[in-house]
């Protein structure tokens, strides 16, 4: 009878995948800053679908601007909070894929799932400097979503958290 080696193997490829994105860090120094947080306005949104998150769909926001600086809100729908960032040290003139995270206090989705974060995968395009820019947040557009906590915005390359900001609903 041949023993398996499933689990060493798979232990061996996370060590090595692991030590891989290390050396990618160290050696391209992958960083992040906040240039502005607070609330943020937009001059149109289009929703698109997404049942990993909290309401069934994204928003892609046009024009998208932080208007005034503050991590401590007032509770009521249709507040817009999020933040300006950079990300520098990705390789240069590419595609870049950088992971959303938006964890907050527990609500309970469109599909009667209790929830305390969401997460999304989006396309960027890195400059030839190889960095990237943008300004996201989070609406609490939805019933369901309209609760008092913290909540935290996070954005990822290669699942290491590059910048993150949480701002404290009241």
């Amino acid at each position: 009878m041949k023993k398996r080696l499933t689990l060493p193997i798979i232990i061996l490829f996370l060590i090595i995948s692991n030590n891989d994105s290390n050396a990618y860090f160290k050696k391209h120094r992958v960083k992040g800053k906040i240039l502005k947080f607070g609330i943020v306005t937009s001059d149109t949104s289009i929703k698109y679908l997404n049942r990993d998150l909290e309401v069934g769909y994204g928003t892609w926001e046009s024009e998208l601007r932080v208007i005034e600086k503050r991590d401590t809100l007032a509770l009521k729908k249709g507040l817009k909070f999020g933040y300006e960032w950079e990300i520098s040290g990705l390789p240069r003139s590419k595609s870049v894929m950088l992971e959303y995270n938006i964890s907050h206090p527990l609500v309970v989705n469109h599909y009667f799932k209790a929830v305390k974060n969401s997460k999304e995968e989006l396309n960027f395009y890195s400059d030839s400097n190889g960095v990237v820019n943008s300004v996201d947040g989070f609406c609490l557009c939805e019933d369901n979503l309209i609760v008092a906590g913290i909540w935290t915005i996070s954005i990822a390359y290669k699942h290491r958290v590059i910048v993150t900001k949480s701002f404290f609903v009241q």
